[in-house]
Protein backbone atom coordinates (compact mmCIF):
# COMPACT_ATOMS: atom_id res chain seq x y z
CA UNK A 1 0.00 0.00 0.00
CA UNK A 2 1.33 3.39 -0.96
CA UNK A 3 1.58 5.70 2.06
CA UNK A 4 0.87 9.34 1.31
CA UNK A 5 0.94 11.82 4.17
CA UNK A 6 -1.86 14.35 4.00
CA UNK A 7 -1.88 17.47 6.13
CA UNK A 8 -4.74 18.24 8.51
CA UNK A 9 -5.36 21.43 6.53
CA UNK A 10 -5.75 19.46 3.28
CA UNK A 11 -8.20 16.99 4.84
CA UNK A 12 -10.32 19.76 6.42
CA UNK A 13 -10.42 21.75 3.18
CA UNK A 14 -11.43 18.66 1.21
CA UNK A 15 -14.18 17.97 3.75
CA UNK A 16 -15.41 21.56 3.33
CA UNK A 17 -15.53 21.10 -0.47
CA UNK A 18 -17.54 17.89 -0.10
CA UNK A 19 -19.95 19.61 2.28
CA UNK A 20 -20.35 22.62 -0.04
CA UNK A 21 -21.04 20.33 -2.98
CA UNK A 22 -23.52 18.28 -0.97
CA UNK A 23 -25.48 21.36 0.12
CA UNK A 24 -25.05 23.16 -3.23
CA UNK A 25 -23.11 26.02 -1.56
CA UNK A 26 -26.05 26.73 0.77
CA UNK A 27 -26.21 26.61 4.54
CA UNK A 28 -26.38 22.99 5.79
CA UNK A 29 -29.83 21.88 6.92
CA UNK A 30 -28.52 19.13 9.20
CA UNK A 31 -25.87 19.22 11.92
CA UNK A 32 -22.59 17.66 10.73
CA UNK A 33 -22.42 15.19 13.65
CA UNK A 34 -25.80 13.78 12.54
CA UNK A 35 -24.53 13.28 9.00
CA UNK A 36 -21.51 11.34 10.23
CA UNK A 37 -23.53 9.06 12.52
CA UNK A 38 -23.01 5.41 11.50
CA UNK A 39 -25.75 4.13 9.21
CA UNK A 40 -26.66 1.28 11.59
CA UNK A 41 -28.32 3.89 13.84
CA UNK A 42 -30.90 4.66 11.17
CA UNK A 43 -29.13 7.59 9.49
CA UNK A 44 -27.23 7.56 6.23
CA UNK A 45 -23.71 7.74 7.57
CA UNK A 46 -21.43 9.93 5.50
CA UNK A 47 -17.69 9.48 5.73
CA UNK A 48 -15.83 11.91 7.93
CA UNK A 49 -12.56 12.31 6.02
CA UNK A 50 -10.48 12.91 9.17
CA UNK A 51 -11.72 9.69 10.77
CA UNK A 52 -11.33 7.80 7.51
CA UNK A 53 -7.75 8.99 7.02
CA UNK A 54 -6.86 8.04 10.60
CA UNK A 55 -8.29 4.56 10.04
CA UNK A 56 -6.28 4.14 6.85
CA UNK A 57 -3.08 5.13 8.67
CA UNK A 58 -3.82 2.56 11.41
CA UNK A 59 -4.49 -0.26 8.95
CA UNK A 60 -0.83 -1.42 8.66
CA UNK A 61 -0.61 -1.52 12.46
CA UNK A 62 -3.75 -3.66 12.67
CA UNK A 63 -2.35 -5.99 10.02
CA UNK A 64 0.89 -6.28 12.03
CA UNK A 65 -1.10 -7.23 15.14
CA UNK A 66 -2.95 -9.90 13.17
CA UNK A 67 0.34 -11.33 11.88
CA UNK A 68 1.72 -11.19 15.42
CA UNK A 69 -1.24 -13.17 16.76
CA UNK A 70 -0.53 -16.01 14.30
CA UNK A 71 2.87 -16.47 15.98
CA UNK A 72 1.45 -16.51 19.51
CA UNK A 73 -1.28 -19.10 19.27
CA UNK A 74 -3.98 -16.55 18.49
CA UNK A 75 -3.31 -14.43 21.58
CA UNK A 76 -3.05 -10.74 20.87
CA UNK A 77 -0.27 -8.59 22.29
CA UNK A 78 -2.57 -6.92 24.85
CA UNK A 79 -3.52 -10.28 26.36
CA UNK A 80 0.11 -11.35 26.44
CA UNK A 81 1.13 -8.13 28.18
CA UNK A 82 -1.35 -8.68 31.02
CA UNK A 83 -0.42 -12.34 31.46
CA UNK A 84 2.27 -12.70 34.16
CA UNK A 85 5.49 -14.08 32.73
CA UNK A 86 5.37 -17.26 34.81
CA UNK A 87 1.88 -18.07 33.44
CA UNK A 88 2.54 -17.14 29.81
CA UNK A 89 3.14 -19.96 27.35
CA UNK A 90 6.56 -20.15 25.75
CA UNK A 91 6.39 -19.45 22.03
CA UNK A 92 9.30 -20.61 19.92
CA UNK A 93 8.58 -18.54 16.81
CA UNK A 94 7.61 -15.25 18.42
CA UNK A 95 8.23 -12.16 16.30
CA UNK A 96 11.06 -9.83 17.38
CA UNK A 97 8.63 -6.90 17.73
CA UNK A 98 6.46 -8.97 20.08
CA UNK A 99 9.45 -10.03 22.10
CA UNK A 100 10.75 -6.46 22.45
CA UNK A 101 7.29 -5.10 23.32
CA UNK A 102 6.84 -7.71 26.06
CA UNK A 103 10.35 -7.13 27.39
CA UNK A 104 9.76 -3.37 27.68
CA UNK A 105 6.32 -3.92 29.23
CA UNK A 106 7.60 -6.32 31.89
CA UNK A 107 10.61 -4.13 32.57
CA UNK A 108 8.50 -1.01 33.12
CA UNK A 109 5.82 -2.79 35.18
CA UNK A 110 8.24 -4.88 37.24
CA UNK A 111 7.76 -2.83 40.40
CA UNK A 112 4.02 -2.36 40.09
CA UNK A 113 1.21 -4.58 41.27
CA UNK A 114 0.39 -6.74 38.24
CA UNK A 115 -3.18 -7.43 39.35
CA UNK A 116 -6.44 -7.25 37.50
CA UNK A 117 -6.95 -3.82 35.98
CA UNK A 118 -9.67 -2.01 34.03
CA UNK A 119 -7.29 -1.95 31.08
CA UNK A 120 -6.81 -5.72 31.12
CA UNK A 121 -8.49 -7.48 28.21
CA UNK A 122 -11.08 -10.09 29.19
CA UNK A 123 -9.08 -12.69 27.22
CA UNK A 124 -6.15 -12.25 29.60
CA UNK A 125 -8.29 -13.43 32.52
CA UNK A 126 -8.13 -16.95 31.11
CA UNK A 127 -4.54 -17.27 32.30
CA UNK A 128 -5.35 -15.96 35.78
CA UNK A 129 -8.60 -17.85 36.39
CA UNK A 130 -8.32 -21.59 35.70
CA UNK A 131 -11.14 -23.15 33.67
CA UNK A 132 -12.55 -19.77 32.67
CA UNK A 133 -14.26 -19.44 29.33
CA UNK A 134 -13.76 -15.90 28.10
CA UNK A 135 -14.94 -16.63 24.55
CA UNK A 136 -18.55 -16.35 25.78
CA UNK A 137 -17.89 -12.74 26.76
CA UNK A 138 -15.78 -11.78 23.77
CA UNK A 139 -18.35 -13.27 21.38
CA UNK A 140 -20.77 -10.65 22.80
CA UNK A 141 -18.26 -7.82 22.13
CA UNK A 142 -17.20 -7.53 25.76
CA UNK A 143 -13.46 -6.90 25.69
CA UNK A 144 -12.67 -5.18 29.00
CA UNK A 145 -13.92 -5.39 32.58
CA UNK A 146 -15.57 -1.94 32.69
CA UNK A 147 -18.02 -3.15 30.03
CA UNK A 148 -19.33 -5.68 32.59
CA UNK A 149 -19.78 -3.27 35.50
CA UNK A 150 -22.73 -1.03 36.31
CA UNK A 151 -22.24 1.25 39.30
CA UNK A 152 -20.73 -1.17 41.83
CA UNK A 153 -22.19 -4.45 40.59
CA UNK A 154 -21.44 -6.80 37.73
CA UNK A 155 -24.06 -7.08 35.03
CA UNK A 156 -25.56 -10.53 34.70
CA UNK A 157 -24.72 -12.52 31.60
CA UNK A 158 -28.40 -12.37 30.58
CA UNK A 159 -28.35 -8.56 30.73
CA UNK A 160 -25.15 -8.34 28.71
CA UNK A 161 -26.50 -10.82 26.20
CA UNK A 162 -29.57 -8.66 25.56
CA UNK A 163 -27.71 -5.37 25.09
Amino acid sequence: MLQIRLTTYYIKETQKLVNRFMWDNKKPRVVASTLYTPSKKGVKGLTNLTTYYTAIKLNPLIMAFQIEATHTGGQDIASLMWTPQHLRQKYHHIMPTTSITLFIWYRTTKHTNHSISHAMPIKALATLIPDSNTTVWTSHSISFLPQMIHKHDLYSFEHLQNT
